[in-house]
């Protein structure tokens, strides 16, 4: 470590402003929390979320049912 020398800047020379492009890459790439985390973590939210895609398909064959 004796060798090397690292200069760390006090405050950044150039400061700009980031235009809309660069705001939706860096919205992109932030780290986002888990929207099911919460749902699944309780034995309630687990039983919903399986039950919930067995209720939708049995409404939606019942709509295709009365299509007929």
């Amino acid at each position: 470590m004796d060798e090397y020398k690292v200069d760390i800047p006090v405050k950044l020379a150039h400061h700009r402003k980031r235009n809309r492009w660069e705001h939706f890459l860096a919205y992109l790439a932030s780290p986002a929390k888990d929207p099911l985390t919460d749902g699944i973590s309780s034995a309630g939210g687990l039983i919903k979320f399986t039950f919930m895609p067995v209720a939708g398909a049995v409404c939606i064959a019942i709509f295709q049912a009365l299509l007929l």
